[in-house]
């Protein structure tokens, strides 16, 4: 049988073998259908050159790549994880580009100021946090208004797959749910948006479809879900093992197909006006130009002014124009230390991060 890969990304850094996780990852980020979702997620999230965009769970790094195609070098990309391990598998992925950025922080407490960045994105994260709409909540604080929103994420309720409809079907399929802290969640992201004050929302369901059982049993989950079964005591090892083992002489004779979990993509205008929640009037292009202008002066005054030469003469203990390298131990909260050894030393910090 093939062997299954046992996904608890909530608890990444504490599994006996975290990097089957990053390996799993990148197996379907370089699939052709992941490649494909990273390249047409980001298109609707609108990157283009200059743009500051957000990854939260940023896993092995492959969208915070393409990301940084997209927005060049006069753009910035960060990623946030919430595993050291995973933080690494990017920081790796990304090394050598200068406007790529790596940290280990919380997606319900991200470690940002408000509306810093263009755009948000979180792809198959929200599934596994204990508070999906604090997080959802979190990243629409740090995108600018008229900024846009994607979250894609999975629908474990709605795993189309070709076997009879029988007690051991329905036992695997439920171990499959079983294994996610929110299984559901791809049907509450609407919900999750308006609450989160999102409005002008695009709402489009993806599936990955496949015939191919060594896929489905690998990727899809499908033989870690048999084991869930056997392992929650649903079925006896040779119910489970057998039924496992029709499928795979379905697919042999061209009789299977499996296409796991549509993702929700939602795509939204952040709010503008307090009190119209969803249907603020979008900010005129002429004050969003006037915006840029005045923070590219503020830069330039800073640069011409010798801010580092300030620095010295004050004293100061931190530079707002780049993080400064410092132990982890020097900064209170641990969780904002990325894999670099650089910290962060508060919110408003990045406002200033050139």
């Amino acid at each position: 049988m093939t062997k299954p890969v046992h996904r608890r990304f909530d608890q990444v850094d504490t599994t006996s073998q975290p990097g089957s996780l990053v390996d799993y990852l990148d197996q379907v980020a370089t699939s052709a259908a992941g490649t494909d979702y990273t390249r047409r997620t980001l298109h609707t999230l609108g990157a283009a050159a200059g743009q500051r965009l957000l990854e939260v769970g940023c896993g092995g790094g492959h969208a915070l790549q393409a990301a940084a195609e997209l927005v060049g070098a006069t753009g910035l990309v960060m990623g946030i994880d919430a595993s050291a391990t995973m933080a690494a598998a990017s920081q790796a992925r990304v090394a050598g580009r200068g406007r790529v950025r790596v940290l280990v922080a919380d997606a319900q407490r991200l470690p940002f100021a408000d509306g810093v960045f263009d755009g948000c994105r979180a792809e198959r994260v929200l599934q596994h946090l204990p508070d999906p709409a604090e997080a959802l909540a979190e990243m629409a604080r740090v995108t600018r208004p008229g900024g846009l929103v994607l979250v894609g994420d999975t629908e474990w309720g709605g795993w189309l797959l070709d076997a009879p409809d029988d007690p051991a079907t329905h036992a695997v399929l439920a171990a499959a749910a079983g294994r996610s802290r929110n299984p559901w969640i791809g049907r509450q992201l609407v919900g999750l948006f308006h609450q989160a004050g999102l409005g002008d929302l695009q709402v489009e369901v993806v599936t990955f479809p496949g015939s191919d059982f060594d896929w489905a049993a690998r990727v899809h989950g499908l033989a870690a879900a048999v084991e869930q079964a056997i392992a929650s005591g649903a079925l006896t090892s040779e119910q489970a093992h057998a039924w496992l083992h029709d499928r795979r002489r379905a697919a042999a004779q061209g009789q299977f197909f499996s296409a796991p979990s549509p993702h929700h993509g939602d795509r939204s205008h952040l709010n503008v006006t307090a009190g119209h929640p969803l249907g603020g009037v979008e900010r005129p292009r002429r004050k969003e130009r006037f915006a840029r202008l005045t923070q590219r002066r503020a830069r330039a005054f800073w640069r011409a002014f010798g801010l580092r030469r300030l620095r010295r003469h004050l004293s100061l203990p931190w530079s707002p124009c780049r993080v400064a390298p410092r132990s982890a131990g020097s900064y209170r909260t641990p969780s904002t230390v990325n894999p670099t050894g650089r910290v962060w030393r508060g919110r408003d910090e990045f406002a200033l991060l050139r």
